[in-house]
């Protein structure tokens, strides 16, 4: 019996006790009358509680009106065994969301089944199945993880049923509904400090109006309507049991009024889809002679001549296997369609005009074993392809991305103007903030929307005073996106850096790097540089000690780290100089201040340097000399560099000195270039020099010269879930 009927039992029982006190003090003789008003209340009592089981027993569903709490916790089923809540869990999570939208108790027949032939983005299509007035009734959702595991951080799927939703999975559970509670009003701290930019965080609202709407809801703000189903929850405790899965309660996040800002690059870019369009749609490139250079204005024939020869060996060996298993011959241009298909990245399908499952299967397999062997020929290939159509993309979309890119600085510069770190910024955790029905049309012009934020679960507000005390965050982040400094305390970051507030606001710079990139390109920035966290995180929270040693271990994981992620930003960004350099990104007002004074910062760093560079040195020792190196430029520096290396042969400890001032002297010509352009209202800045910029501020922030030089030589690369087992053995 649930709690609501517990209190209509407790009534009864003491109405019966008042009546046997009442008979109690009197005699049955001659009191008869006075008696039996007593007994028929008892009896109407009673009658209402037989009703109230009855209803229980035919899982009568509860009316949405004003509170029926009784019959509500008819719905609640007993909490579950401790299990691991996964996509699975989600669906059954909404089927009996599902039941009770249709006026059925959780108690129902319900089911659900995988439409396995319906994917969207990374999502999978369910049909969700409930017996309802004597017939199964029906209808479908969709759920998917949300972007990549963060390194310590809950479990995050994507869903969309009627609206879209945001389903986060605390890492360990909760299982007390205060605490539960507290989490999302410490959320809501956050939100309201970054006011009134847009900032979803879970909610109670998310689910509750789903099976319980107020009828004034339209009338109400969203925090207004959160504090009244709070207020509704702690009256009726029936309602909280719909906001767990299993044992622990769940945070959800309703983005039905929002983009993701991942699904916005993925309508630009949309590669797999783009690559299979190209490839598939058009033959002639790789077929016909000339076709390639016809349809991108650049000649290619190395490459084809290996894709055709690739090609040839395939035709081979697809002849042997269909003469042994087909009726007929099949023609060179089919087997061509089939080949086209592979190297899209698609597969034969079951139903191929003329083909049995079992012969697809058998082409299929061939066919990715042919590519498989001719691997580095393939992917040259796809690659080039890929290029010449992320190029048309920016083309077509280049004052869209722009603007977007924009917006996202300007979320920087809000963030630090509001002390707050985010600390897992991803295009899963922004969204776009515009007119839903103008979309994408809204994209044109930058000032019709902006970028806002989506969970806030890693977020810190440090304030405006860099002495006081900061919040410990919640440490880890998602891989691609995050710095070893991301996993290190606050206690670490300050013995380290000093400065612990300005590497907590630098974290979200180095996301946007990767984030600005990803807008550009359609392409991850630091995808190896990222497979080295997890590793590094396991090293680092297993030898979990005293700050020295915490210190230590930062340094040697920073050298790996910072080493990997300048040799991927120079190769990546060197590779798509040519359309990073088309986009032309404006600034507002906001972001050239920041970037005015990090530009400041970084020029009396440089100047620094360079005289210490000069001082420390013991080959040129002549006075008049080592003021000829300080004020040189970079091309007088790269002069004398070439004439050292003439007149010795073995270059030393002069040509090391030269190497040094060389490289700070180049640096402070592009603080020079970039200056006036930061100072001019009117001026862009291409996303090329952006990205540099940006980039070298947070590594010379996080990375010490007292550790000295990154290491030489290349990082082992770290193959996909083998991260830990290869940076462990590198530190």
């Amino acid at each position: 019996m649930q709690n609501n009927h517990l209190e209509i039992l407790e009534i009864i029982t003491n109405k019966f006790k008042e009546i046997d006190q009442i008979l109690g003090n009197v005699s049955l003789m001659g009191y008869q009358i006075g008696i039996l008003p007593a007994l028929l209340i008892s009896i109407f009592l009673v009658l209402i509680l037989l009703f109230l089981l009855k209803r229980k027993r035919k899982g009568r569903a509860a009316p949405q009106v004003e509170p029926p709490p009784a019959i509500i916790e008819e719905t609640i089923e007993p909490i579950e065994e401790v299990k691991e809540i996964d996509e699975e869990s989600i669906v059954e999570f909404f089927l009996n969301i599902y039941k009770i939208q249709l006026g059925e108790t959780q108690l129902a027949r319900g089911r659900f089944k995988l439409l396995d032939s319906v994917v969207v983005d990374t999502r999978r299509t369910y049909e969700l199945e409930v017996f309802h007035d004597k017939q199964w009734v029906s209808r479908r959702m969709s759920v998917g993880l949300a972007g990549d595991d963060s390194a310590s951080r809950s479990k995050c799927f994507t869903v969309i049923y009627d609206d879209h939703f945001v389903l986060k999975v605390p890492q360990k559970p909760i299982t007390n509904f205060e605490n539960y509670i507290t989490a999302i009003e410490s959320d809501r701290k956050i939100v309201k400090k970054l006011a009134p930019r847009e900032c979803i965080v879970p909610t109670v609202a998310a689910v509750l109006k789903m099976i319980r709407p107020f009828s004034e809801s339209k009338q109400l703000t969203p925090e207004q309507l959160e504090e009244k189903y709070l207020d509704w929850l702690r009256k009726f405790p029936s309602f909280q049991a719909h906001l767990r899965i299993g044992n622990s309660y769940v945070f959800v996040m309703d983005l039905s009024r929002y983009f993701f800002l991942s699904h916005v690059i993925n309508d630009f870019h949309d590669l797999p889809n783009k690559l299979y369009q190209e490839i598939a749609g058009y033959p002639d490139v790789i077929w016909e002679n000339h076709g390639f250079e016809g349809r991108y204005a650049v000649e290619n024939d190395e490459q084809l001549d290996a894709v055709r020869k690739v090609y040839k060996g395939f035709e081979e060996r697809a002849q042997i296997l269909l003469n042994k298993t087909a009726k007929r011959k099949f023609p060179r241009y089919t087997l061509q369609e089939w080949f086209l298909i592979h190297l899209a990245g698609k597969q034969l399908e079951v139903g191929h005009k003329d083909l049995t499952p079992d012969r697809v299967e058998k082409i299929n397999v061939l066919l990715k074993k042919t590519l498989a062997e001719n691997k580095d020929t393939i992917d040259d290939y796809r690659r080039t392809v890929r290029g010449c159509i992320q190029s048309v993309t920016v083309s077509q979309s280049m004052h869209q991305i722009a603007g977007l890119v924009t917006n996202l600085l300007d979320l920087l510069a809000w963030l630090r103007s509001k002390g707050v770190a985010m600390r897992d910024l991803k295009p899963e955790n922004l969204l776009i903030a515009g007119d839903k029905a103008r979309y994408p049309d809204f994209l044109d012009t930058s000032e019709n929307y902006s970028i806002g934020l989506i969970d806030v679960e890693t977020a810190v507000a440090y304030g405006s005073d860099n002495n006081r005390q900061v919040p410990q965050p919640i440490l880890g982040g998602t891989p691609t996106y995050a710095t070893p400094t991301h996993l290190m305390p606050n206690e670490t970051l300050a013995a380290c850096f000093q400065d612990a507030v300005r590497i907590l606001y630098l974290q979200d710079w180095y996301a946007a790097v990767g984030i600005i990139y990803e807008m550009i390109t359609g392409e991850r920035l630091f995808s190896q540089t990222g497979k080295l966290i997890i590793g590094i995180k396991n090293l680092i929270f297993r030898n979990a000690g005293e700050t020295a040693a915490q210190l230590e271990l930062l340094k040697n994981a920073s050298r790996m780290f910072w080493h990997s992620a300048r040799s991927e930003m120079a190769k990546k960004t060197g590779e798509k100089n040519h359309i990073l350099q088309r986009v032309a990104v404006g600034l507002t007002d906001d972001v050239r201040a920041v970037f005015l004074k990090e530009l400041q910062m970084e020029k009396h760093c440089i100047m620094r340097l360079i005289k210490e560079t000069v001082a420390g040195q013991r080959v040129f020792m002549n006075e008049k000399t080592r003021r000829s190196l300080l004020i040189a430029s970079r091309k007088k520096i790269t002069q004398l560099k070439i004439k050292w290396s003439k007149a010795h042969p073995g270059g030393g400890q002069g040509l090391k000195t030269l190497n040094d001032l060389e490289a700070l002297k180049r640096a402070a010509e592009k603080n020079m270039q970039l200056t006036p352009l930061l100072e001019d209202p009117l001026s862009t800045v291409s996303a090329y020099e952006l990205l540099h910029f940006m980039f070298a501020v947070v590594q010379k922030a996080m990375y010490r010269e007292t550790w000295g030089d990154l290491v030489p030589t290349e990082v082992v690369g770290v193959r996909e879930g083998q991260g830990a087992t290869t940076v462990e053995a590198t530190i």
